[in-house]
Formats: structure tokens, C-alpha cells, sequence
């Protein structure tokens, strides 16, 4: 960006962060422009609620669960005890049931795997159906709060602190996930920068961009929130990775931010870094 980014002196603080000891409105709520009259709150919780238990559909009965799970203890087993073996040959003449326990094992967790990959790509009638929801929802939604249809999807990350010694220091979520990967609308609109999600809208004036930073150190959030899988272009180039928690790992950007209500910066993930620069001309 154009503009001097801010000496390390400043204080700031993430623009959707929470303080835990002051409640649950983000620190940037004093740019809000535009809250939604909660005309269809109802609506979004009983969708998210059928998505949830749709979901949950999609992932192999506890019983399949189990015995993928026991298989893939019973063919690393298998599999440890011939790599250690000083002659596997040996080994093998000496309990032979190990071969077919890595075998057997091996093709039971595979199989169960595959299974489990196919019934969560499928589309079912129920899918369908909530796709037809979560469209409408949308629509009400953006015409409600004035979206244009220009607005690009951007990750932004969110994050929970506490104040010490009149610094925010970062606090995880939930022990597996540090930041949340939160899903907006944004878009540029008589020089001001406009984020949105279906509750309310912010606005941040352009000439209060100072700069982006990228982090040296690749942050975890929860969430992918793109149609296209993180290991798909375009985002492969990015290397992003995820654990067996669900946790996704890229590196990151701070978008800072000086104004008259004080010093914020923007947390995006780097896949977001080049459309943002391109909407906001900076």
C-alpha cells in the first residue's frame, strides 16, 4: 500500500477481535455503520442448525468410525514392528499373523477412508435443498444491507484477547484454533472501504489504510470458508495446510489502520492479500 505503515510503538489492536473482559462486541464496532434489524435471525439459526445435523450425516456410522480407527492403530502397529526389526525376515517366520494384520488392516482403513471422502462429496436431496436456503438467505440479506453485487467474499480473522498492561495479548480459542476465519462481504463505495456479514455493516475511510505487513510466522484459524478446497488452485500456491484437528495454517498479512477512534490493523490470510489490494487501489 501508498500509505507510511505505523512505527512498532503503536499499540494495536485486531479490527475483529474480542476482549474477553469486556464483552462480546468486536473492537472495531465503533465503525459500524448499518446492524440488521434481525428480521431474519430465526431463519439463519434454524438453517445452521439443519446444516449442522446435515452434516453430521455425511460422516461414517460411530461403529465404521471405530474399526477405521482401530485398523489404522493396527496397521502402523504392524508396520513399526517390521521397521524395527533388526531382520524382518526373522520376524515374519516368527509370527507371520503380523503380515496379515498389516495387510487386513491396511485395506479395511483404506476402504473405510475412501467411503467416508465419497459420502462427504456427495449431494444429496437434503444438500440441495439447504443450498436453496442458504441462496434466499443470502439474497434477503444482501439487499437488506445495501451489498452490491461487486462486493468480493473476504477472509478476515478474528481473534480473542485480554489487556495487559495496557497491551492485547492474544488468547486461543478453543486450545486447537488461535484465530476464526470469518466470512465478509466487502467492497469500496465513495472512498471508504465496507465490510459486512449478515448482521452488520463497518465502515473504514481509505485514507485510514497505512500499510500491510506480512507475518513471518504462519498463524491457525478454523474454517475455509472458499468453494474451492485450500489444495486446489488458486490458493495451492500458498502451501496451506491443515492438521488432523481442522485447523488450517498459511501465512498471514496485517492490514494497519490509523484513525481519529485509534490504531487497528486487518488480520488476512495471504491468499486474500493480492483481491484486497486490487479493490482498494492502495
Amino acid at each position: 500500500m501508498a500509505n507510511r505503515p505505523m512505527s512498532s510503538g503503536e499499540s494495536m489492536k485486531n479490527f475483529f477481535g474480542i476482549d474477553c473482559t469486556e464483552g462480546s462486541e468486536p473492537v472495531g464496532s465503533a465503525f459500524t455503520v448499518y446492524k440488521n434489524p434481525s428480521g431474519n435471525d430465526a431463519e439463519w439459526e434454524t438453517f445452521e442448525s439443519d446444516y449442522v445435523q446435515n452434516e453430521k450425516k455425511k460422516d461414517l456410522p460411530l461403529p465404521l468410525e471405530i474399526i477405521k480407527f482401530l485398523c489404522l492403530i493396527g496397521w502402523v502397529t504392524a508396520l513399526c514392528a517390521f521397521v524395527k526389526a533388526d531382520e524382518a525376515g526373522a520376524l515374519l517366520h516368527r509370527s507371520p499373523w503380523l503380515l496379515w494384520m498389516l495387510t487386513v488392516c491396511f485395506a479395511l482403513w483404506l476402504a473405510l477412508s475412501v467411503c467416508g471422502k465419497m459420502r462427504a462429496k456427495r449431494t444429496s436431496p437434503e444438500q440441495a435443498e439447504l443450498n436453496r436456503r442458504a441462496d434466499a438467505l443470502l439474497r434477503e440479506t444482501r439487499e437488506t444491507l445495501g451489498i452490491p453485487e461487486t462486493a468480493i467474499d473476504l477472509d478476515v480473522l478474528g481473534e480473542r484477547f485480554v489487556m495487559k498492561d495496557g497491551v492485547p495479548k492474544h488468547k486461543s480459542l478453543d486450545g486447537f484454533n488461535d484465530y476464526l476465519n470469518l466470512d465478509m462481504w466487502a467492497f469500496v463505495r465513495d472512498g471508504s472501504l465496507f465490510l459486512a456479514n449478515t448482521e452488520q455493516v463497518w465502515e473504514i475511510p481509505l485514507t485510514s489504510l497505512r500499510g500491510t505487513v506480512r507475518l513471518k510466522k504462519r498463524l491457525g484459524f478454523a474454517g475455509w470458508n472458499k468453494s474451492t478446497p485450500y489444495n486446489e488452485k488458486p490458493y495451492k500456491r500458498f502451501r496451506i495446510t491443515v492438521n488432523q484437528f481442522g485447523t488450517y495454517f498459511a501465512h498471514c498479512v496485517q492490514v494497519q489502520i490509523a484513525d481519529a477512534r485509534g490504531c487497528f490493523f486487518l488480520l488476512l490470510p495471504e491468499y486474500e492479500a493480492e483481491p484486497f489490494s486490487a479493490l482498494t487501489a492502495q
